[in-house]
């Protein structure tokens, strides 16, 4: 959650300190940061399938997962072609971190069938225990990168 807050709100940030020389201009830096912003609402979900899914593995059922990547899969696909038209290539990383909650949400959904639940107080209790702290890192990150801006770099890439 903390990755995901301080990428949301500093990815314009993160961009133009690891590309923004040469060819790469400001221009560009604010289109990847869209795109990095997209993936960033999916980060959590894309840690949460890697876990979820070692629930099945342990059972040695292999089949559930796969079924239901390909449901993520086809969510994908189709999220892919609606969004790029208005969104651009950022649509497309809109769509894969989309993907991933419905990849997760099944799994945990179906995760039941194999294991009792979790207690869902205390994952509410902890999520909001990380994320309160994960929003104010990622609002202090955007505070910080829209007043102080990011770091100038002159043509021989040395930040000045």
């Amino acid at each position: 959650m903390p990755s995901a807050a301080y990428l949301l709100g500093a990815s314009e940030a993160v961009v133009a300190l690891a590309y923004e020389r040469g060819h790469f201009t400001m221009a560009n830096t604010v289109e990847v940061a869209k795109a990095l912003r997209a993936y960033s609402v999916g980060l959590i979900f894309f840690g949460l399938v890697r876990v979820t899914a070692q629930v099945f593995y342990s059972f040695k059922d292999t089949a559930t997962p796969v079924k239901i990547s390909i449901a993520a899969v086809l969510t994908n696909i189709v999220l892919s072609l609606l969004f790029m038209g208005p969104l651009g290539f950022s649509g497309l990383a809109l769509a894969t971190s989309i993907a991933a909650i419905v990849n997760f949400s099944l799994l945990y959904k179906f995760s039941g069938k194999k294991l009792p639940r979790p207690d869902r107080f205390g994952l509410i209790k902890f999520s909001f225990l990380i994320g309160i702290p994960s929003l104010l890192c990622g609002l202090g990150a955007y505070w910080i990168t829209r007043h102080f801006g990011a770091p100038m770099v002159s043509a021989d890439c040395s930040i000045l």
